[in-house]
Order: C-alpha cells, then sequence, then structure tokens
C-alpha cells in the first residue's frame, strides 16, 4: 500500500478509548504545532443540545452512533487536531471521512489506565450497551482502532512538557515527511 500524503491543510486526528487523552493532548497540540482544534463530542453536544449522556439515555445507543457519525461526516476542517469520540471507530463511513483529511493518531493505553483514569473523572462518559464490561469493550475496540491508525503513539503517562514536545515533534515531522 503506498504512503498517503499529507499537506498543510491535513488535520491529525485522534482516536483512542475515553480517558486515552484525545482531549487534552490535542488541545496541547494543537497549540505547539499552530494548528486548529475540534472536539466531534463537543460539537455532538452542541448539535443535539444535550450532553452525550443525554442523547444515549434517551434515543439509545443506536441513534448516539448516527448522530455522531453524521456530525463527523458534515464536518469541513483543514489544518486541525480532531480529538473524537472513542466510538467512531464503529462508523467506516465516518473513519472514512476522518482518514481522508488526516493521519489517524491511536493513543494506546492500558486496561489499567482506561480504569484509572475513568475512575478519576466524574464527568466521563463511556458509551455502552449496560451488558458490555469495560475490559470487553477495550478488547473489542483494540482491534478497530489498530485497523484505522496512521500511527500508534502511548499515551500511559502523564503528559509532561518532555512528552508533548516529542509527540509534536514527532506528528509535525511525519506530516512534513510524507506531505513530500
Amino acid at each position: 500500500m503506498p504512503a498517503r500524503k499529507w499537506d498543510a491543510k491535513s488535520n491529525l486526528v485522534m482516536i483512542g478509548m475515553p480517558g486515552a487523552g484525545k482531549s487534552t493532548l490535542g488541545r496541547r497540540l494543537a497549540e505547539a504545532l499552530e494548528m486548529g482544534f475540534v472536539d466531534t463530542d463537543e460539537l455532538l453536544q452542541r448539535r443535539m443540545n444535550c450532553t452525550l449522556q443525554q442523547l444515549v439515555d434517551w434515543r439509545g445507543i443506536n441513534n448516539f452512533r448516527e448522530s455522531e457519525r453524521a456530525t463527523i461526516c458534515e464536518m469541513n476542517v483543514q489544518s486541525h487536531v480532531i480529538s473524537t469520540g472513542g466510538s467512531v471507530v464503529y462508523s467506516d463511513q465516518a473513519m472514512r471521512k476522518l482518514s481522508s483529511h488526516g493521519l489517524i493518531v491511536f493513543l494506546q493505553i492500558s486496561l489499567a489506565t482506561v480504569h484509572s483514569r475513568l475512575a478519576a473523572s466524574n464527568n466521563r462518559g463511556l458509551v455502552k450497551y449496560p451488558s458490555d464490561s469495560i475490559a470487553g469493550l477495550f478488547q473489542q475496540r483494540a482491534a478497530l482502532y489498530q485497523r484505522w491508525a496512521d500511527i500508534t503513539l502511548d499515551n500511559n503517562l502523564p503528559l509532561t512538557q518532555l512528552r508533548l514536545d516529542q509527540f509534536a515533534q514527532q506528528l509535525g515531522h511525519e506530516l512534513k515527511v510524507t506531505g513530500g
């Protein structure tokens, strides 16, 4: 498979489990790389005029995923870091759209890190069926994240300025090298 080409209009798209750091790292990378930032969960909440949990509670997971897909497919940004919801990988259409306009960055964390970060945050949502365990969801999604990833970054450690600088340098270099 030939390497894809990137340019100044390309986006960096963060995917990964809830707690992986997509929004936290994404905002800081956008600033470091002088790119815009968009959080698709925030876009979806504004579009639907409710929280993600309310959307799931009121309309169900399938409607949530359809709304997430539509929000992403209607999005039109360039030179942005895009933080996605953890369930975006269930939509091939949304992932194809994101992939066609950017570098997909999988922020990989361990199951222990997922548990730790979810426990530390009262307001973090996790879209899943009541019968799903976090471990089962983690295993199910891991293959999907890996399938779509152009690059994988280990984000288990706390985000320090040094780690941010290393990530920014690596991703900035990736955009320049493949941009040709």
